[in-house]
């Protein structure tokens, strides 16, 4: 676990199927549109999927990206 360079807050460094890395909130949230697995290789990242429309997941299985919460987001994108 880490934590985020402007707000400080922790995050859960996953990398997504097309094995970009990203930023996940640690805490499940009824609202959030990832599933984070963990990777095939123990040294590996977990990976975050993007949960599909329709797509049942359990309770307490969903997350969101950090830059969608992160109050200073738009630092970090790309210009």
């Amino acid at each position: 676990m880490s934590h985020c360079k402007t707000c400080g807050a922790p995050v859960l460094w996953t990398e997504t199927a097309s094995g970009v890395t990203m930023p996940v909130d640690p805490k499940p949230c009824r609202d959030g549109n990832l599933t984070v697995e963990p990777a095939d290789d123990s040294r590996s990242p977990p990976i975050a999927f993007f949960i599909r429309r329709g797509q049942h997941v359990e309770e307490g299985k969903r997350f969101k990206s950090h830059f969608a919460t992160c109050p200073q987001a738009a630092q970090h994108r790309n210009r």
